[in-house]
């Protein structure tokens, strides 16, 4: 394992942007972009290269020489870990008091770290902020969070406590909007490696668990919607999201106080999979999720706030075979 390092500036911030890359050529250089278009200054950044096989390491290398501040850590693993090692890693390596996650195909609001510290300077109890994500444009323009909120560049930061309750449904938490203090993600053991996926779900939900983690009503980061990505395919998701659901109410788990909330959990879950199942074209899968689902809970879920007769209809709609309209199931 090799760790380039550029020398860094003498600016007071601490905050470290750790950010795994994997086969990220293409991307990389738009998330890097958004970092150094920030209205504050971060300490360093911190390149996990998961060991890629396409031209990630020198379009990277290459940023770093067109761009000298703010000050660019290159770590090259020896061995592909996933999204979870890599993170790691990146944590490890990292000097800030505080860690900002960074998906290496997002990109960031400029106003996102401003307004995430501001908040977390007003109260130090806070050891985790997060934020609402939008879709990143295929033109790749940049956005400012006024353009998406229709509101103020410069909100006044007021976050909202995030609950274990929050977490039964899905997970509210967009990686790509975490800051977080590094002290915290060491003693709770930073991401679990048995899971690939939903590591970062299993990790919120510990971290809401013991500490005070808020979530801001403002979009902070812009995401891509990758065709063919382990969050789409249920066969491969779905697994590994049980698995974290099972830890979570096992004894010691940060759910294991509230088993009232297994069965719901579980048919969010099955709903949730038999959407991605029948968007591949998998009706049948899509159907036996849906009724699994119901079996689990056949109270209104998460999703069906707005609509409460949505699994009634995703039923006809997979009987029927029609069309997947991606709005169906939102």
């Amino acid at each position: 394992m090799e760790v380039e390092e550029q020398e860094r500036g003498g600016d007071t911030l601490t905050v470290s942007v750790v950010i795994p890359a994997h086969n990220s050529g293409g991307t990389i250089v738009e998330t890097l972009d958004s970092i150094a278009a920030q209205e504050v200054p971060v300490r360093e950044i911190v390149v996990v290269d998961d060991l890629s096989t396409d031209d990630t390491v020198a379009v990277v290398e290459q940023w770093r020489r067109d761009h000298q501040s703010p000050a660019l850590v290159l770590v090259k693993q020896d061995k592909n870990t996933g999204p979870a090692g890599a993170r790691n890693r990146g944590i490890e390596v990292a000097t800030g008091e505080w860690i900002a996650f960074l998906d290496a195909d997002d990109a960031w609001l400029p106003s996102k770290l401003s307004i995430q510290l501001a908040l977390v300077n007003a109260d130090p109890e806070v050891a985790l902020v997060c934020g609402r994500m939008v879709p990143l444009e295929a033109s790749g323009e940049g956005a400012r969070i006024e353009d998406v909120t229709g509101g103020s560049a410069n909100p006044e930061p007021v976050g909202r406590a995030l609950l274990l309750e929050d977490f039964v449904s899905h997970n509210p938490v967009g990686t790509s909007t975490v800051l977080v203090r590094r002290d915290v993600l060491v003693a709770a053991g930073a991401f679990d490696l048995q899971f690939c996926g939903p590591e970062d779900y299993d990790l919120w939900l510990r971290l809401v668990s013991g500490y005070t983690c808020l979530e801001l009503g403002v979009p902070l980061s812009r995401y891509r919607n990758t065709v063919g990505s382990l969050s789409m395919d249920e066969r491969k998701f779905l697994p590994q999201v049980l698995r974290v659901l099972a830890k979570a109410f096992g004894e010691g788990g940060a759910l294991y106080r509230h088993q009232e909330f297994r069965r719901r959990a579980h048919a969010e879950q099955y709903s949730s999979a038999s959407w991605m199942a029948y968007n591949r074209g998998a009706c049948g899968a899509a159907l036996w999720y849906l009724l699994r689902s119901w079996c689990y809970d056949v109270r209104f879920l998460h999703k069906e706030q707005d609509d409460p007769l949505l699994r009634l209809k995703l039923l006809f709609r997979y009987v029927l075979r029609r069309k997947p309209d991606a709005s169906a199931a939102r």
